[in-house]
């Protein structure tokens, strides 16, 4: 018997590890695959469509707790995976995953570039983002200029680019 397990190890993509000056490791996991595969079952099933113009993307990190070996501790002291997700509406068009002592706003822009990048080979346009204070970077928000009209920050405040 076959399990789903075994069947996706295909998909498995080794993780990145970064040593930074303060002598913290990050590891992250992208799978570009399993990405594509995301946005590429939302439009195949209609649930996004390629020329809807005015799709809200929102994107945050979660702690996920976990007792798994390879889990970390996060800034709420648990051992935890900290991954990002970018939505539209119900549908995670992109995923991430982290150690849980790697903070929300680390490496965030390449994150993006990754998403913004999986979303225009899958036909999906993107109007406005919306993200937490972890977004609020100059890096960030160089990207977010490139690929959307309106950046929506903690519900309060906009900015049109």
């Amino acid at each position: 018997m076959i399990t789903v397990e075994y069947a996706f190890q295909k998909l498995k993509v080794p993780n990145k590890i970064v040593v930074t000056e303060n002598n913290t490791t990050h590891q992250i996991n992208y799978n570009k695959n399993i990405n594509s595969l995301l946005a590429g079952i939302c439009v195949n099933l209609g649930l996004l469509k390629p020329d809807v113009k005015d799709y809200v993307l929102d994107f945050d990190n979660v702690v996920l707790n976990n007792n798994k070996q390879d889990a970390r501790t996060s800034y709420k002291m648990t051992k935890a995976y900290h991954p990002c997700f970018a939505n539209i509406g119900n549908n995670t068009v992109y995923f991430e995953n982290r150690n849980g002592n790697t903070p929300a706003k680390y490496a965030q822009e390449q994150a993006l570039e990754n998403c913004f990048k999986n979303l225009k080979d899958n036909s999906i346009s993107i109007k406005s983002f919306r993200g937490d204070a972890a977004s609020y970077q100059k890096g960030v928000i160089a990207v977010l200029e490139e690929n959307v009209k309106t950046f929506l920050h903690q519900k309060r405040h906009q900015c049109r680019f």
